[in-house]
């Protein structure tokens, strides 16, 4: 037998204290066990009230954590890091499916739909499956995806907006970005030859710039040949065409 020996009603819980240990019980389970001061409960109904309080205090828990969207491999984590022992974890993450609180195949397409002009294909493939979401659903519509369409938008709204670079460099960081992000190298390159013309960069002003930087730097150790060869060299790495180069040189 259990014996209540006190109880105490706080702001959002009642608590219990049985022999010298105290349980926070939650109000519903108060009311259905007419739980009271010198109550004596049966062990089977002591076990009965602590499994259904429980999984009340999680049920509550991870309904507050669902004011933002979760996969349900995200909830079972959350449930576990409080406490939640994993029969708890199922039958909660049970009622939430059969109250459509947790969906996966929704979470995915809405995941997509937001992160789609952020991250390509790869990457999402990558951020879905850390979120515990099934290979073939994550495929299912991450296949649905136009990166056509996507990237002709944003390619040269990323080229565009890079003037402090020779038109080289510019192409490169495009591509690196995009191909970093997750999108196709094949689609990413085609788009971006089509578009490269949209390069607003005037590369003459800009290797007049560095020319001068790096004349004044180089020139208080080098002369001559090997300054106009360096200085050279150095433009060409930083992506300037030779032709250009040499404008500036000459």
């Amino acid at each position: 037998m259990k014996k209540i020996d006190a109880v105490k009603k706080l702001k959002k819980i009642v608590q219990l204290t049985v022999k010298n240990e105290t349980y926070d019980i939650e109000p519903e389970m108060y009311l259905k066990f007419h739980l009271r001061e010198g109550l004596e409960l049966e062990e089977k109904v002591w076990k009965e009230l602590i499994t259904e309080n429980d999984y009340l205090k999680y049920y509550k828990l991870g309904i507050i954590k669902l004011k933002k969207m979760l996969t349900r491999y995200e909830m079972k984590n959350y449930l576990i890091s409080l406490g939640a022992s994993e029969g708890v974890v199922k039958q909660v993450i049970s009622k939430y499916d059969e109250k459509r609180y947790l969906d996966d195949l929704l979470y995915t397409k809405d995941y997509i739909q937001m992160k789609k002009y952020q991250y390509g294909p790869l990457v999402l493939e990558h951020q879905l499956r850390d979120k515990g979401i099934d290979f073939d659903l994550i495929h299912e519509e991450i296949d649905k995806i136009d990166e056509h369409e996507i990237l002709s938008h944003q390619i040269p709204k990323k080229l565009t907006s890079i003037k402090n670079k020779p038109k080289r460099q510019a192409l490169l960081n495009v591509k690196t970005h995009f191909i970093r992000n997750g999108y196709s190298n094949q689609v990413v390159s085609s788009i971006l030859e089509k578009t490269a013309d949209q390069y607003q960069g005037d590369e003459l002003k800009l290797i007049q710039k560095d020319y001068d930087k790096l004349y004044l730097r180089l020139s208080k150790k080098l002369s001559g040949y090997e300054l106009k060869s360096s200085i050279k060299e150095k433009l060409y790495q930083k992506g300037y065409q030779l032709e250009d180069i040499q404008k500036v040189l000459n």
